[in-house]
């Protein structure tokens, strides 16, 4: 049985991958390039033990639910971190092979993938700029199928994605900060919603921070580390780029006397895990806050909308941009239920 071969060329090596004969009785090859003669020689032993053990599938016969379980094992999932791989299983596992699974990869065309944008954004109601999120997805692993020649006409050159739309931010009136102020205090979600609010944190930064990173001296909070989640496995990371790593000033009338009262160990309402080394959960903020909203804050005489998971951050920098006011007179408002503008 002919299995193919191993060639150098210049400091690369490339691999024949031989499948045999197909239905048409035409001899099946396909090549690929490897860095090191390591990785060329166990890609090569791989395909041997499948053709040996007859598991091996021809390219031709090769579904798209096989090759999306292939690109992501070993062509992706190397390169990305853990939360990107989580968005691209559960867009893989709960969309495309339902919907495109079963269609050889040689026979998917432009017009199943637009009819797939089509259930989409129809049965499913997903937002155009989710389909996007899944057009790019297919764009990387059918780019990867041409390269390694599984397919010689990308049909992704023939499709059109949704038009993105552009989102609106929506952040809080200066009343409508005093509201969610006051009612946080005695909460369990007082001391995250006044560092959010004073000082416009994302809420991975916000669940990522350590008691080493506050200087109760200096009044400083250091941003240098982040906390999410891919499902419910919780993720530590840096920031999200260099210039988010940064140290920030706390106001000694608020947020200085709040850390001391915690530090001291007379802080009652925060998440138990405040107290742990892991800092809050991401889930439990994005999911505690919109509770709270739907019992106190919406209720009340002056509307606040609740947060959603992509509010969060716009949310927290229209609160430190409202606080940075020189003309916004927060202290006045707590309690009347808004804020208060200084006159000049």
């Amino acid at each position: 049985m002919a299995y193919g071969s191993i060639t150098q060329r210049g400091d690369k090596y490339r691999v024949c991958f031989d499948y045999g004969i197909d239905r048409e009785g035409n001899r099946v090859r396909k090549y690929r390039t490897f860095d090191t003669k390591r990785d060329a020689t166990r890609a090569f032993n791989e395909h041997k033990v499948k053709m040996d053990k007859g598991t091996q599938v021809l390219p031709s016969e090769y579904t798209f639910a096989q090759w999306l379980d292939y690109w992501y094992k070993d062509i992706i999932l190397p390169q990305i971190e853990e939360t990107t791989a989580y968005g691209y299983r559960g867009m893989i596992e709960n969309y495309l092979k339902p919907q495109l699974g079963e269609i050889r990869l040689q026979k998917l065309t432009a017009r199943d993938i637009q009819q797939y944008y089509t259930w989409l954004t129809g049965e499913k109601e997903l937002s155009p700029n989710t389909v996007i999120k899944h057009h790019n997805l297919l764009t990387n692993t059918l780019n990867a199928a041409e390269r390694q020649e599984y397919i010689t006409k990308n049909p992704m050159r023939a499709v059109s994605p949704p038009k993105k739309r552009q989102r609106e931010a929506k952040f809080y009136t200066p009343e409508q900060l005093g509201i969610l102020l006051d009612k946080a205090v005695g909460t369990r979600l007082e001391l995250p919603v006044f560092i959010c609010a004073y000082l416009g944190l994302r809420r991975g930064e916000l669940c990522g921070l350590r008691w080493s990173d506050v200087d109760l001296e200096h009044q400083t909070i250091t941003i240098e580390n982040t906390r999410t989640q891919a499902g419910k496995k919780e993720i530590e990371k840096g920031t999200k780029t260099a210039s988010s790593t940064r140290t920030l000033y706390l106001p000694d009338t608020y947020l200085g006397s709040l850390c001391r009262k915690i530090s001291k160990g007379l802080w009652r309402g925060v998440h138990p895990s405040y107290r742990g080394t892991h800092g809050m959960i991401p889930f439990y903020k994005t999911v505690g806050f919109a509770r709270y909203g739907q019992a106190g804050v919406e209720k009340s005489d002056h509307y606040v909308k609740k947060e959603t998971h992509e509010e969060t951050h716009y949310k927290s920098v229209s609160c430190a941009g409202v606080l940075s006011d020189p003309a916004a007179d927060i202290g006045a408002g707590r309690g009347a239920g808004h804020v208060r503008r200084r006159k000049n």
